[in-house]
């Protein structure tokens, strides 16, 4: 089949129950969705015959889908786009450029040269990995926690939504979250995750930007300090990256860095070639 402009293969298909609207407000309906391993932003996808089924109207300018509920009445469901939507008249406009990340999927950048040069540094100091590495380090439990989409967790200020506007074939978009590439970025989430873990910070976790090491002297102690932590992480409604968690184990990578019991050393991927260099003559 085709699909985001390319051709993928199925890996079969599920059939769940899908539930349109909150609350009172819904309308539920069984739906077969076909499963495929691509990349794309998207993690599920209704079909036409599945908006047929439920009987909709939809309307992509307004990011709307009329339906009738199961009690008659009519419902209103509206699209929050998160992270980017259109914009109409814009003062600063960005170009794009797509890049590979480390796990073969792509993440998309946009350059804010000129915005960063008119931007202010945020003089919020990031923590000394060298410090962070020699304290966590020589525990007997470790968990390594990745925040998921980093920077996307925090809202754009309104009046900076705009600012943020890029462009694309079709349209011209801002971001209503954090982008990657901002000036600032790394300095707000610091700040962020600093309020976030402000008890938790030295005690039982060593945070970095959007890396999170967890370090306990048992596994008994481990337990409790990941309940602390997820506590945190509830209560901001913080997400994390699955595929980047590694919990109850005496070893990890951190910061470039191979954790362990006995200490810490520096990882192959972390340690460049240098140049060769011709001998001096005079």
């Amino acid at each position: 089949m085709s699909f985001a402009g390319e051709k993928v293969g199925t890996k079969g298909y599920i059939e769940l129950y899908t539930t349109f609207g909150q609350g009172k407000n819904n309308k539920t309906i069984r739906i077969r969705y076909l499963v495929i391993d691509t990349n794309t932003s998207y993690n599920i996808l209704p079909g036409r015959l599945s908006i047929n089924w439920l009987m909709a109207i939809v309307s992509t300018p307004h990011l709307a889908m009329k339906f009738s509920s199961a009690s008659g009445d009519i419902l209103t469901l509206h699209v929050d786009q998160k992270v980017a939507r259109e914009a109409r008249y814009m003062i600063w406009l960005a170009n794009i450029v797509m890049v590979t990340k480390s796990n073969d999927k792509w993440r998309m950048y946009v350059d804010y040269m000129n915005l960063n040069k008119a931007c202010l540094k945020d003089s919020y100091p990031l923590p000394n990995i060298d410090r962070l590495v020699d304290v966590a380090a020589g525990h007997k439990i470790l968990g390594f926690l990745n925040a998921y989409s980093r920077y996307n967790q925090i809202n754009m200020h309104p009046q900076d939504k705009e600012k943020t506007t890029f462009v694309t074939i079709d349209a011209n978009y801002y971001y209503r979250v954090i982008p990657f590439g901002l000036k600032n970025a790394g300095a707000t989430y610091q700040r962020l995750m600093d309020k976030i873990f402000k008890a938790l910070i030295g005690r039982c976790i060593e945070v970095y930007v959007d890396d999170i090491v967890v370090k306990s002297d048992s596994f008994e102690q481990h337990v409790k300090d990941l309940e602390e932590v997820f506590e945190a992480l509830r209560r901001t409604d913080m997400r994390l990256n699955p595929e980047k968690c590694t919990f109850g184990v005496e070893g990890g990578k951190f910061l470039g860095f191979m954790l362990t019991t006995g200490g810490s050393r520096l990882t192959r991927t972390s340690v460049g070639r240098s140049p060769r260099c011709e001998v001096p003559r005079t």
